[in-house]
């Protein structure tokens, strides 16, 4: 039984991550060469992006929305 709950919250948690993914992913913004090189400056901006955390209503009963997820 416990296995087949953890799959399925395993499912949900897998759909949800492909359906946000863009809104997680950041912005990859690409400068360029400088310095005399001929590679180009970049960076992750996550300035956009949503974090999404998963946990199980057990653990919010037990430790609460501030405790370990």
């Amino acid at each position: 039984m416990f296995t087949k709950q953890v799959g399925v919250m395993n499912n949900w948690i897998n759909i949800v991550r492909r359906l946000t993914e863009e809104h997680g992913a950041g912005r990859y913004p690409r400068f360029d060469p400088s310095y005399g090189c001929d590679e180009y400056d970049s960076y992750t901006d996550y300035a956009d992006a949503v974090p999404i955390l998963f946990t199980t209503l057990g653990r919010l009963r037990e430790h609460g929305p501030l405790g370990p997820v």
